[in-house]
């Protein structure tokens, strides 16, 4: 697993929909040799219908240089389905789901951002 150290979480719970938005401080290694740290976002919601609502999820990139790059990796509606529970069960630690997925977001763009 990457070193990466979540600086800011926010959970939302509504009828229709839970969110997450996290972020992340991650040191990754650049071509020159050097670390440097970049700022990541991920982005996850559920919607309760499975069928008429939306469900995605994202992770985007800021550099420490201010450098954007929106939605560098992302998970499909039918994931987010499968391993969120519906907001309408709201006994199910929707949290803990949606911080499962921003994990794995951030794994997968520290992957793609670092040079070897």
């Amino acid at each position: 697993m990457s070193s990466y150290k979540v600086v800011d979480t926010q959970f939302e719970l509504r009828r229709d929909v839970v969110s997450l938005t996290q972020i992340v401080h991650a040191p990754i290694k650049q071509p020159t040799g050097e670390v440097k740290t970049f700022i990541l976002s991920a982005n996850i919601s559920r919607h309760k219908s499975e069928k008429w609502g939306w469900s995605n999820g994202s992770a985007s990139v800021l550099d420490s240089d201010g450098e954007s790059w929106g939605g560098i990796v992302s998970v499909n509606t039918d994931d987010v389905i499968r391993l969120v529970p519906s907001p309408k069960h709201s006994n199910a630690d929707h949290q803990t789901a949606l911080q499962g997925i921003a994990a794995g977001l951030f794994e997968r763009a520290i992957r793609v951002l670092t040079i070897d």
